[in-house]
């Protein structure tokens, strides 16, 4: 399945593949969403691992408070499919 043409609100928008749907669904920093379902304005992403993000959701930038963390961790290194997302 090809990933649909998305136009971004902002630069944290992304197409995430929810499997149990069988769709990609759109994870916009602009809204707050199913997953991330707090108010926030800035998002960071590290990766720890060749398998693993980790997402952290702040309000008042880069040097806010912390309000949500999302960790994505992918079977392998291709990150083809996720294996766990846990939001802290």
């Amino acid at each position: 399945m090809s990933r649909p043409q998305i136009n971004p609100t902002t630069k944290a928008t992304q197409a995430i593949w929810n499997d149990t749907k069988k769709v990609y669904e759109v994870w916009d920093g602009a809204t707050t969403g199913t997953l991330v379902n707090v108010d926030y304005d800035y998002v960071s992403v590290a990766y720890p691992a060749a398998t693993t993000e980790v997402y952290t959701f702040k309000t008042g930038g880069a040097a806010g408070t912390t309000v949500a963390t999302v960790t994505v961790e992918y079977t392998d290194a291709t990150k083809n499919f996720i294996s766990t997302v846990t939001k802290v």
